[in-house]
Order: structure tokens, then C-alpha cells, then sequence
């Protein structure tokens, strides 16, 4: 699943906000 960032305007995956 992917979507965007409203913040930074990129496309981030679900994989990534596992990171946050």
C-alpha cells in the first residue's frame, strides 16, 4: 500500500512508516 505525504508531498509506502 502506498500513499502521500501531505507534509513533504512524496509518496511514502507502509514499510516506511513503520520507521517513523
Amino acid at each position: 500500500m502506498v500513499f502521500t505525504d501531505l507534509s513533504s508531498g512524496k509518496t511514502i509506502s507502509t514499510n516506511s512508516l513503520l520507521n517513523i
